[in-house]
């Protein structure tokens, strides 16, 4: 194409662009709405990825600029219905909108700048942020559960757009792990898990529940008009760091939408760094079980198991030894599922499975790397665990995990993997099973004389345990309930362990591909502490109950 050709075509492209705008000009003024022209007006990309590409592109229109709850949208038409639905929700929100109308070409161009924008802005992982700041009044105001209970109660329609801010503050304060959002017929019950265990929290009505739930949606990045399929985001709770701090504080907030009878259940699972900042000291591994563990992992190679159900605590335990471990001539890697904390120093990689980014192929990929250490989210198929086995056997130290009741049930879980029962007994180090109790809240809890059945039940449990002094006079205690753990009785939780050591009797009765039970009667020769007896020690010594530790061991 010659030159004269080209300037014909841009010119001619001008005159179009220059009667589009003069269309929308025209129609902004006979619809009484104002007219902007997006060719002499930039566009905050910060603002812009408010509205994920996909509602963007939908709804024909795009955040011009967004400044606290104060948007300025540009729409091709705010007639058109799923416009009018996306500005209806974010005014029920408590934002404030003002809308221009816009061409169709400026609002094409608007949308190619949706490239340029961090992934996790684009919509689809995580659109937003909450500063912090907002929700810092109600953490000083929700200092008990009962209070949390009663500000919930009465939110009406008014201050819907600080019922998240509610929600958030209260969880916070409280150190509560989920909120659960559930509709049901006639109401919308809020439900927070504190200390591994759900308390009802409030009641909201289902008017309050729509607009609730149409802006966690829009700050998850989530779609939605989508109401009849799972979904799944996330957001972020940021303090920007002050004088003297050298980095700014995120929480981030996991949002997972479920389809129901009655309405989509929400639940918000919070993700506190403050949970990984233990130390391994603070988890509570007793002495003499830490003096075993500290051996293996002063190891060069071998891999080493945590064990139990999803909300045992797995992930902090297996943080806290990585940061043991973290020193500047050791490279450590981690392939996670997904990434829930992020550990200065330590290399962290996200799997996709989606992507066909298995753990498998990132630990192939991983031991090119020449790392010392190697953490595997979770062992979940028999091409993983062949992968992190030779791992073990070339002079790697690996941690993973596995969902099995306990650290027993390790050993036939990699067999049923079809694991080589030689290569396993060789690799295997230790396998460590945990779960986490309830501690009895220090400021209400009263001494009870244990009956009978109880009091020769921890005898009978511990009579084997001989390195332990046990008092004269069994003395329990139970809860009471005050203002300070929110009339629970129970304040915090605490591990019980066990760990199973593979030593050269543990090897020969591995390579003989046993059983769990015949793991175990090798295990208990070796002087194997279980979890239930490690739980009935902390019940002894006032720290928590029998029946919270019967619970989570599913012991009675």
């Amino acid at each position: 194409m010659d030159n004269v050709q080209q300037q014909r075509e841009d010119k001619l492209s001008a005159v179009h662009r220059e009667e589009e705008e003069k269309a929308a000009e025209r129609r902004a003024q006979e619809s009484g709405f104002n007219y902007i022209n997006l060719s002499a007006v930039p566009i905050a990309r910060d603002s812009l990825g408010f509205i994920p590409e996909k509602d963007a592109r939908r709804t024909q229109t795009v955040v011009i600029q967004k400044k606290g709850q104060t948007l300025k949208i540009g729409a091709a038409d705010p007639t058109n219905q799923e416009t009018k639905q996306l500005l209806e929700q974010l005014q029920a929100q408590g934002f404030e909108t003002e809308v221009f109308i816009i061409s169709v070409s400026a609002l094409k161009r608007a949308w190619g700048e949706f490239k340029f924008l961090p992934s996790q802005t684009k919509g689809g992982t995580t659109t937003g942020e909450i500063s912090l700041e907002d929700i810092g009044n109600f953490q000083k105001e929700l200092v008990t559960f009962d209070s949390l209970k009663d500000k919930i109660n009465k939110i009406d329609r008014g201050n819907t757009g600080l019922l998240l801010e509610i929600f958030l503050g209260g969880a916070l304060n409280l150190e509560a792990s989920d909120i659960h959002i559930e509709p049901e017929k006639d109401k919308v019950r809020i439900r927070f898990r504190l200390d591994g265990v759900l308390q009802l929290a409030g009641v909201i009505t289902n008017n309050i529940y729509q607009l609730l739930l149409s802006r966690i949606k829009l700050l998850s990045g989530l779609q939605i008009n989508i109401q009849d399929m799972p979904q799944g985001g996330r957001f972020t709770i940021k303090e920007k760091g002050g004088k003297g701090e050298e980095r700014e504080i995120e929480i981030e907030v996991r949002t997972s939408v479920l389809p129901g009878a009655w309405g989509e259940y929400i639940v918000l699972r919070i993700l506190n760094p403050n949970a990984i900042r233990l130390e391994v000291k603070d988890l509570g591994i007793r002495d003499y079980l830490w003096q075993l563990l500290e051996k293996e992992l002063k190891k060069n190679s071998g891999i080493i198991l945590v064990t139990g159900p999803t909300g045992s605590g797995k992930t902090t335990t297996l943080y806290a030894f990585l940061k043991h471990l973290n020193q500047p001539g050791i490279k450590i890697v981690t392939l996670e599922d997904p990434i829930e904390y992020h550990l200065e120093g330590v290399n962290q990689s996200q799997i996709e499975p989606e992507k066909k980014y298995t753990f498998a192929q990132g630990l192939r990929s991983v031991l090119r790397q020449d790392p010392n250490v190697i953490l595997v989210g979770e062992i979940r198929d028999e091409e993983t665990a062949d992968v992190a086995l030779h791992a073990a056997l070339t002079g790697h130290l690996v941690f993973s995990t596995l969902h099995t009741n306990n650290a027993v049930g390790a050993v036939p879980r990699f067999l049923d993997l079809n694991a080589k029962p030689k290569i396993l007994s060789s690799a295997l180090n230790a396998a460590i099973g945990q779960r986490l109790v309830r501690k009895l809240c220090p400021n209400c809890k009263k001494e009870t004389a244990p009956n009978a059945v109880d009091a020769e039940k921890i005898k009978k449990e511990l009579a084997g345990a001989t390195m332990f002094d046990w008092p004269k006079e069994v003395k329990i205690y139970s809860p009471t309930g005050c203002e300070a753990c929110g009339g629970t009785g129970y304040k915090g939780r605490v591990g019980i362990y066990e760990v199973l050591l593979v030593d050269e009797a543990m090897k020969k009765t591995i390579d003989a591909n046993p059983s769990d039970q015949e793991v175990l009667e090798q295990a208990k020769r070796n002087g194997f502490i279980t979890m239930y007896q490690d739980g009935l020690i902390r019940v002894l010594a006032g720290e928590t109950t029998l029946e919270e530790v019967e619970r989570v061991t599913s012991v009675a």
